[in-house]
C-alpha cells in the first residue's frame, strides 16, 4: 500500500467507546448508512476502477495506435472531410484533462476502493458459507471484541466523517 493509505488505529476493546461516540454523531451515522446502503455500487465501482487502472498501459497503447492509424487515413470522402489535426488536438486536450474529469481514478482512491471491494467480496463469500451470528443486542455487543470488526468500524467511521465534511461543503 502507498503512504496515502488510511492510518490504522490500534485495535483494543478500549476503542469501542470512541467508536460508539463517532457513531453517535448524526453526520457520521448518516454517511455510514449511505455508504453501506450503496455497498454493491461501491463494489462495482471498485472493480471497474481497478480493472481500468490495471489496463491503463494497454488502453493507452490502443489509443496511440488508433490515433496513428487515424492520421494515415484519408477521411475526405466522408461528406466534406474531417480536420484530422484539429480532431487529434481535441483528443490530446481531452486526454490531458481526463484525470481531472475523472477524479475518482487517483491511485490512492483506487487503492482504497479496491480494498473495500476485496473486503466486500470476501465478506459475501464468508456470509454464504459461515455468516457471523447476530441473534440480539448481546451478541452484537460481543462483536466489539473482534479486532477485525473494530478496525472496519473505525475505517468506515473515519470515511463516513470525511464524506460528511464533503457533503457539508
Amino acid at each position: 500500500m502507498s503512504s496515502t493509505a488510511v492510518e490504522t488505529v490500534p485495535v483494543t476493546v478500549e476503542v469501542a467507546p470512541a467508536l460508539a461516540a463517532k457513531l453517535a454523531d448524526p453526520a457520521v451515522a448518516e454517511s455510514l448508512t449511505s455508504l453501506l446502503t450503496h455497498a454493491d455500487l461501491v463494489a462495482i465501482l471498485l472493480e471497474g476502477a481497478d480493472g481500468l487502472l490495471r489496463r491503463t498501459d494497454e488502453i493507452g497503447g490502443s489509443l496511440a495506435a488508433g490515433l496513428t492509424e487515424l492520421k494515415a487515413t484519408d477521411l475526405t470522402g466522408l461528406g466534406g472531410g474531417i480536420d484530422v489535426p484539429a480532431l487529434l488536438a481535441a483528443a490530446k486536450t481531452f486526454a490531458s484533462q481526463a484525470p481531472e474529469l475523472i477524479g475518482v481514478l487517483t491511485p490512492a482512491m483506487t487503492e482504497q476502493v479496491a480494498l473495500v471491494g476485496r473486503g466486500l467480496e470476501a465478506g459475501a463469500a464468508a456470509y454464504a458459507s459461515d455468516p457471523v451470528p447476530v441473534t440480539g443486542l448481546l451478541s452484537l455487543t460481543r462483536l466489539f471484541k473482534d479486532p477485525d470488526i473494530l478496525r472496519a468500524i473505525s475505517y468506515a467511521s473515519t470515511v463516513a466523517k470525511a464524506i460528511g465534511r464533503e457533503l457539508g461543503k
